[in-house]
């Protein structure tokens, strides 16, 4: 005879979940994330990617101020310091015992009240919370080491390219048209004003970059073969045999889909798909 319940009103059996509906719920929530994850990591790859351009405009538009505060001179991607070179015509004369100037150093004033500061191993902590600390992709962790020029990069490089239409490459510094000042070689690039920047509507002038210093050798076949893989993800720093220095995969698909955004002279921001495409544009030519 089956116990009877007790006769007061309001009591009942409670009755847990069965271990076969626990692992039901557990299934639904697995394929859930699975099926959301991927979405979630596509936002926030394209908020990055929106927020690069947007970081690049901004760059734009201090170049412009900065043209309009010094005579439409322009900043060249660095001044090697040295006393007996050129002197800087728009921020400081240079001396044999100063630091280096970068291109972000003259824009800072811009976005900050901070005064750059030459600080071994520390010299992007006075651009942190401003457009020149580079693309929110990039992971800068670890900018600070001491001894590597891995300190100077936020993720964006200034091309020195004014007025390039070369199709071949000719060498590093090897032609004055270069707007940078590079004094160890003993052959000067030089100023440019804004207006000397050719085709200002179709030239890069800053893009995403392994580097500081948007360096474009001449290709040859390489373009049009599977391209190399990035440094390891988050990684920055100057490539010296590399054909170029664009993160070619900094806002698309590692292995398959180059991305890459470019700030242009007349001040729009591109997504650049291809480094061929990135080529002509900071150097205006293609070989062959």
């Amino acid at each position: 005879m089956r116990n009877a319940l007790p006769a007061h009103s309001g009591n009942r059996l409670i009755r847990g979940f069965t271990l076969v509906e626990l692992l039901v719920v557990i299934g639904i929530i697995a394929v859930l994330i699975g099926v959301l994850l991927p979405a979630l990591n596509k936002a926030r790859a394209q908020a990055n990617n929106v927020k690069c351009m947007t970081q690049l405009r901004e760059i734009g538009n201090a170049l412009q101020l900065y043209a309009n505060d010094n005579k439409t001179w322009w900043p060249v991607v660095r001044h090697q310091a040295n006393n007996t070179f050129p002197a800087d015509v728009t921020l400081q004369s240079p001396s044999a015992t100063g630091c280096n100037i970068y291109w972000y150093q003259y824009l800072l004033k811009y976005f900050s009240k901070k005064q750059y500061t030459d600080t071994t191993g520390s010299r992007l902590i006075d651009f942190q919370g401003t457009p020149l600390f580079g693309c929110p992709v990039v992971d800068k962790e670890n900018f600070d080491a001491t001894t590597s020029s891995a300190e100077f990069n936020s993720g964006y490089g200034m091309g020195p390219y004014a007025a390039y239409k070369e199709r071949t490459f000719v060498g590093s510094n090897a032609n004055p048209s270069w707007a940078m000042i590079q004094s160890s070689t003993g052959l000067a690039g030089k100023y440019y004003k804004q207006s000397q920047w050719s085709s200002p509507a179709l030239r890069g002038i800053i893009s995403d970059s392994k580097s500081w210093f948007l360096e474009i050798r001449s290709p040859g076949t390489a373009v049009t073969t599977p391209v190399p893989p990035q440094f390891s993800p988050g990684a920055i720093g100057y490539e010296p045999g590399a054909i170029d220095q664009f993160d070619r995969y900094r806002h698309g698909q590692r292995t398959s889909r180059v991305a890459f955004n470019v700030l242009f002279c007349d001040g729009h921001v591109q997504t650049l798909l291809d480094a061929k495409s990135g080529y002509i544009a900071f150097r205006r030519h293609f070989p062959g």
